[in-house]
């Protein structure tokens, strides 16, 4: 029987012919969907994360004026998701640089388009998660942490 995410993964693999081959690579989306390995990835997080960025892309070009992209919302085995108590380095390694792909693809991509001027973009984390270790592998809370960064939207440096 197919996972949930395998049939949503074909589902969005024939949008994905849409795009320009660059537009794919650009986002690590060029290979397509595939079978992975059981543990988590770097490279499978990038394709699903950044599935999630092209489809916000397209949604702001119609002009939809307010769009949500999650990462890291799957509690299946193994744990994708960002409040990981067991293993930090296994967990929140390969969701961070599957995070940072898409989103630097999205960035990039919507000020290659003009669409970056007009779009704020806010990142941001939820409370009480932060990078202090818990034990030897897992993480703690912390009620004092909230990370957040901007781009986009006409924001400029300090």
């Amino acid at each position: 029987m197919s996972s949930p995410r395998a049939c949503s993964c074909r589902a969005r693999g024939a949008r994905l012919k849409a795009e320009s081959a660059y537009v794919l690579k650009h986002y690590g989306l060029d290979a397509g969907p595939q079978a992975w390995p059981t543990e988590i990835n770097a490279d499978e997080e990038a394709f699903y994360f950044s599935q999630k960025c092209l489809a916000a892309r397209r949604l702001l070009e119609r002009g939809v004026r307010f769009v949500q992209i999650w990462s890291g919302n799957d509690n299946s085995f193994p744990r994708r998701n960002w409040d990981s108590h067991e293993d930090v380095k296994r967990d929140h390694g390969p969701l961070a640089l599957g995070m940072a792909r898409g989103a630097a693809a999205f960035i990039a991509d919507l000020k290659q388009r003009g669409l970056l001027e007009e779009t704020l973009i806010l990142w941001t984390t939820g409370v009480w998660a932060h990078a202090v270790l818990a034990g030897r592998q897992g993480r703690d809370h912390n009620p004092y942490v909230f990370t957040n960064w901007l781009c986009g939207g006409g924001s400029r440096a300090a």
